[in-house]
């Protein structure tokens, strides 16, 4: 009698043992907290800490098939936000977390072949054939990336093919091919495209002035940051347009832009609207900002205390 109670009282607890182990859901989440975290660590050490516990949990939750975190460790090497020592292998991260039919990990494949990282030919085939058939049911995001990615895999034919249909669409005023076959044609980050820049900006320019958003931050990016197209203030008009639509993510990058150029009062007082309005939207780098401004009187009027609370504001998670 006793031997039975003994061995019903471990099945007991091996029971509740098994109960008691986390979900791959639950790992990930908790790992996603501890990046939130980092951000309020005492330092930079404290904070790298917390970030590599939060990427074990990560990896723990991957290892149980949960596509997300797989996703967001792929996400991290792609961003190079890894602390130097742990090794992730995106392209495994990636793929697994798109067999399982996240669809974002599709673009981030995508994104690491733009990389020049090359996949196995079996897994390449793969993700075209899962971008083509998306593309064939009417998805933008798969339809922008399968003219690069033709090139990219030397799919001559196709990419010829491809590149004509969207020539022919964007001569007759479809924005989304003219912003594609844009960006294709002045090819900023040297992927050996068959170059036109004077006929891509043409196309882009055309997207943007139609109100196309992504058209509008690439020619933004293109003209502050590239040395062969530098003309700061048609880049920020451009950025200001696509600010327009109320984005605080856009209000903040052409606020920060504004108060970094800091050329005069009407840079300063241009930097406090946007920073103001993305800052209400909690966004904290603008927070920040804004807070640096009211203390150095910087397109307004300084105000410590007002800094003071936005400086509070800015370090919350």
């Amino acid at each position: 009698m006793k031997q039975i109670i003994l061995i019903l009282a471990l099945l007991s607890v091996s029971a509740l043992a098994v109960a008691a182990e986390p979900t791959g859901e639950e790992l990930r989440k908790q790992g996603m907290e501890l990046f939130k975290q980092s951000t309020g660590a005492a330092d930079y050490a404290a904070a790298e800490g917390v970030i590599k516990q939060g990427i074990d949990l990560l990896k723990q939750a991957a290892e149980k098939n949960d596509a997300e975190a797989q996703f967001v460790l792929g996400t991290l090497v792609l961003t190079q936000s890894v602390p130097p020592g742990i090794e992730i292998d995106a392209p495994a991260m990636f793929l697994k977390a798109a067999h399982q039919g996240h669809e974002d990990a599709l673009f981030g494949l995508c994104a690491l072949l733009f990389q020049k990282t090359r996949l196995s030919p079996e897994d390449e085939e793969w993700l075209l054939k899962q971008l083509e058939d998306k593309a064939a049911g009417g998805s933008k995001e798969a339809n922008s990336v399968l003219a690069p990615l033709y090139f990219i895999l030397e799919k001559k034919d196709k990419f010829d093919t491809e590149l004509a249909k969207l020539t022919q669409q964007a001569d007759g005023g479809d924005i989304e091919s003219q912003y594609l076959l844009g960006t294709i044609l002045v090819d900023p980050a040297g992927m050996g495209f068959p170059k036109d820049a004077p006929r891509g900006l043409k196309y882009l320019e055309q997207a943007a002035s139609a109100k196309h958003l992504m058209a509008q931050l690439f020619l933004g990016e293109l003209y502050i940051n590239h040395e062969d197209y530098k003309n700061v203030d048609k880049g920020l008009s451009y950025l200001e347009a696509a600010a327009e639509g109320g984005d605080p993510t856009y209000e903040n990058q052409v606020g920060v832009l504004y108060y970094q150029l800091g050329r005069s009062d009407d840079d300063y007082k241009k930097a406090f609207k946007y920073l103001s309005a993305a800052a209400a939207m909690n966004v904290r780098e603008a927070q920040f900002y804004l807070a640096n401004m009211y203390q150095k009187g910087q397109g307004v009027a300084a105000d410590p205390k007002k800094a003071e609370e936005l400086f509070k504001e800015s370090e919350k998670p």
